[in-house]
């Protein structure tokens, strides 16, 4: 485990905790289908730094951000992050997308 602590997260990483950052709480299978991949090692990653935690909403576990990870961000609620309409809003659409191409 400190092994995991010291490495960079990576883009992966990145990508994942953006999603969860502006998406969540968000179910597994949510993230899967955003980013095309498996996200079950890179969700336990961060939830072992402390960055996200699960939860449940329903019948499914669902991710959301830790207030360490906003205190370390230096913002108080995730909508304090810059551009987060546009970039929430860019999400939206690209989920959109996704779901059109699924159904074609």
């Amino acid at each position: 485990r400190k092994d995991e602590m010291k490495r960079d997260i990576g883009k992966a990483g990145a990508e994942t905790l953006a999603i969860v950052l502006y998406k969540g709480p968000i179910a597994r299978a949510e993230i899967d289908r955003i980013r095309g991949v498996n996200s079950s090692f890179i969700l336990r990653n961060l939830m072992v730094r402390g960055l996200i935690s699960r939860g449940t909403e329903g019948k499914s576990h669902t991710f959301t951000i830790t207030p360490t990870l906003l205190s370390h961000m230096g913002v108080s609620n995730k909508t304090e992050l810059p551009d987060y309409a546009v970039v929430l809003d860019q999400l939206e659409k690209f989920e959109k997308e996704i779901v059109e191409a699924e159904n074609s």
